[in-house]
Formats: structure tokens, sequence, C-alpha cells
């Protein structure tokens, strides 16, 4: 049963960690703010392995061209529910940044 129970975690955490990989690329692709990011949560972040801020973690930065720091987490719920109701990441992703900008 445990064995089960980390196995469920790691996936979510998982797929959750490409979606958010994602979204980074995502955003530096097409023509969002270049000093604003957004980053979406992962959950379960006391069983994640890299549990330190994307924002502050120069290595992840330096990997995916990331040239600013400043931003605004999206809660994990928040952005689920959200892919849950589109058909395609860049549907998904487009969605969050625009809940996002009405929100400012």
């Amino acid at each position: 049963m445990v064995v089960i129970f980390y196995a469920g975690l790691a996936t979510r955490i998982g797929h959750a960690s490409r979606i958010k990989n994602d979204f980074i690329t995502y955003q530096e692709k097409h023509n969002t703010p270049k000093d604003y990011r957004l980053y979406l949560e992962v959950p379960y972040n006391q069983y994640y392995w890299a549990v330190h801020p994307q924002a502050t973690d120069s290595s992840y930065r330096g990997y995916y061209k990331i040239k600013t720091i400043g931003g605004k987490l999206v809660p994990y719920a928040k952005w689920r529910l959200i892919e849950k109701n589109t058909n395609s990441n860049a549907e998904m992703f487009s969605q969050v940044l625009k809940v996002d900008s009405q929100n400012k």
C-alpha cells in the first residue's frame, strides 16, 4: 500500500513538473511581459525533491533562459481545474495567462 501511495504521488508530481516547465517555455516563446512570469505550483511539495522556488534557482533560470525573477505562483488547485476544462496544454496556458491578466 505504501508503494502504491508513493507511486501515485510521484506520478502526479512528475506530471505537474513537466507542465510547469512547459508553461515557462510557453511564456518565453509567446509575447508575455519580459519582467513578469507566472509559475505553476507543484502539488505535495513536502514530497518534491526540488522545493526551492524556481524564481531563485539560477540553474533553472539559466536552463530555460529565464532572464527575470519577478512573478507569481499559480496555486495547483487553480491551474489543475483549468487543465481539466481544456483540451491541450497550449489552451490551458492561454487560459491561465488570461485569468491572471484579469486579476491584476
